[in-house]
Parts: structure tokens; sequence; C-alpha cells
């Protein structure tokens, strides 16, 4: 279906959330799927945009979640060469591929301390990793 000034939308590629507080989601929950220029789009209770994971109630959880995950696998890959790089190398690929992800849209702001526990876990072990620490090293000193 052709929009305005010549936009398509491709309903294969779209997705629906509704956003709300639980009063207004709870009002909704009968809501299934949306018509959008001619397109029936499902609601889901979460979308990813830009690489960020966003739940219909607005906290992120799913989203530091994924970014933990990712972080966690690289920081395991890392672990494997550890050994064949130089401090400067581990270093830099530390920053460039974990900690730039956990920097990314860092929405930590109202989060739970669960959120918050899960984001430092992984820094800390990125952390050890680099500096070739064991996983119950303190990693304060480490991050310093």
């Amino acid at each position: 279906m052709v929009l305005a000034h010549g936009l398509q939308l491709n309903a294969d590629k779209s997705e629906v959330v509704i956003l709300g507080n639980g009063h207004q989601l709870r009002a909704t929950a009968n809501i299934s799927a949306v018509e959008v220029a001619g397109s029936n789009l499902i609601v889901s209770g979460q979308l990813r945009s830009l690489g960020v994971t966003t739940d219909s109630h607005l906290r992120f959880d799913c989203h530091a979640s994924n970014v933990t995950r990712a972080c966690n696998y690289h920081t395991r890959a890392l672990r494997d060469v550890r050994s064949l790089l130089t401090d400067d190398v581990a270093q830099t690929l530390a920053c460039s591929i974990v900690t730039s992800r956990l920097d990314y849209c860092n929405a930590l702001h109202g989060a739970p301390v669960a959120t918050i526990v899960k984001r430092h876990r992984a820094q800390n072990n990125l952390a050890c990793v680099v500096c070739q620490r064991g996983g119950r090293t303190d990693a304060a000193p480490l991050l310093r």
C-alpha cells in the first residue's frame, strides 16, 4: 500500500506494540491486530528497533537481558583467545565489542535492581577476562 509522499508500508517488517500503564494495557488487552494502511499488523508484547527491545511497559528488562546475553557471548569468545593477545589489543577489543554494547541505549534509570546487577556482572566478567584474573576476583580495582 502506497502512503503519502510515495512511502510504502511493508507489513512483513512492521511491528506494533501498545504502550501504557497497567490500567491502559488491561483496557486494550483484547486488541490482537491493528489495521494500518490496509494491512493488518499483529500486536506483540515487545518490539525491536535499532537494536533496542522495548516492551509495552517501557521497562527495558528484555533489552537488558538481550544486551547481557550478547556481551557474555563475546566475553566468552574473548576469553578463548585472550592468551594470544597483548593487553592493549585485549582492551581495545573489549571496549569496541562488549563495552560499546553495554553503553548503547543504556536505559537503566529507574530499572529494577536485578536488571542493573545483570549489566554490572557482565562488565565485571569482562574486566576479569581482559586482566586475565579468575572469576572470583574483585572487579572494582580492575575496572579502574
